[in-house]
């Protein structure tokens, strides 16, 4: 896990130029160089448990739809499954379900079939990319348990959908420019989490606050009964969810947690003290990947590698 994470925190210094010689994180990982002003994705896994699973091609970003957990994000070509009731395989765009791609139903005997092949869009997420190519004014059909997903979005799209599909064939889903941005994103997130950890796997402090409240009067509030080991593990930060910004959460042995979604302003500004001094958080980004584990000798912080 902190072998993976090492490997693509070195590909996005060589990108920046930190380092012996400029690479690219499609270098680093795929041992593929960049065409042109384009950078090849990385294959890799994104999972929430075993709510869905997704396998292809991933970028890190920080423009996030429905299918990316922590830094992740489905960009490219890839499949998505799990438990859902249905599993699709085709083209993603930061996340969202864009392009082409074969949609498969369960039917009463638990298997998949095939029951759409073709030109494809999802609406945008809250707080995600914006479509790219605008509203369809076809109509669509919607995915069992998923009707914010279209799985035909009309006549009207099906060109700009199969631009996009070519560009992803061609290798220019991600552009340069855009890679070096996200890179220089993600390395200023990097540091302030080293810095937070002291460099080290995990440390040990004394209080934790969030938003100005004792860890303690958090957790009172939505959780019940922590068990030796509780901890809770920030894996994604949803940007304009509903009417705020949001933390998602998993908790670990709690015998109830009321809700796995919170607003940043309810996490942030976190404080991790020892002693008279403290570490802030003010950015939610740094906080994904985060896990606070409640001890006897106080609390616990690491750092989990978001998707695995």
């Amino acid at each position: 896990m902190l072998q993976q994470r090492n490997r693509i925190l070195l590909a996005i210094a060589l990108c920046l130029g930190v380092g012996a010689a400029p690479a690219t994180i499609a270098q680093v990982a795929n041992e593929q160089p960049a065409t042109g002003g384009y950078q090849t994705p990385m294959q890799g896994v994104i999972r929430v448990g075993d709510t869905w699973i997704y396998s292809g091609d991933i970028i890190i970003s920080d423009i996030q739809g429905r299918f990316c957990e922590g830094f992740k994000c489905a960009h490219g070509r890839g499949r998505v499954g799990g438990e859902l009731e249905w599993s699709y395989a085709g083209t993603f765009r930061y996340g969202d379900i864009v392009g082409e791609g074969k949609v498969s139903i369960e039917n009463e005997e638990g298997n998949k079939d095939l029951v759409y092949s073709g030109p494809i869009m999802s609406t945008p997420s809250p707080g995600g990319p914006a479509s790219l190519c605008g509203k369809s004014i076809g109509k669509g059909v919607s995915l069992v348990n998923w009707p914010e997903y279209l799985i035909q979005a009309g006549a009207d799209k099906a060109p700009c959908l199969a631009a996009w599909v070519e560009r992803v064939d061609r290798g220019e889903a991600l552009p340069q420019e855009e890679a070096q941005r996200i890179a220089r994103w993600y390395k200023r997130v990097h540091t302030a989490q080293l810095a937070l950890l002291g460099g080290q796997s995990r440390r040990t402090f004394d209080r934790v606050t969030l938003a100005g409240a004792d860890i303690h009067k958090f957790l009172a509030r939505i959780a019940r009964q922590p068990r030796p080991g509780a901890s809770i593990y920030f894996w994604k930060y949803q940007r304009g969810a509903a009417e705020s910004d949001t933390l998602a959460i998993i908790p670990e042995n709690f015998a109830a947690f009321s809700t796995p979604d919170l607003p940043v302003s309810e996490i942030v500004p976190m404080q991790l003290g020892t002693g008279p001094s403290a570490a802030v958080i003010d950015d939610p980004w740094v906080a994904v990947g985060l896990v606070i584990s409640i001890d006897p000798t106080g609390y616990v912080v690491t750092y989990r590698e978001p998707g695995q």
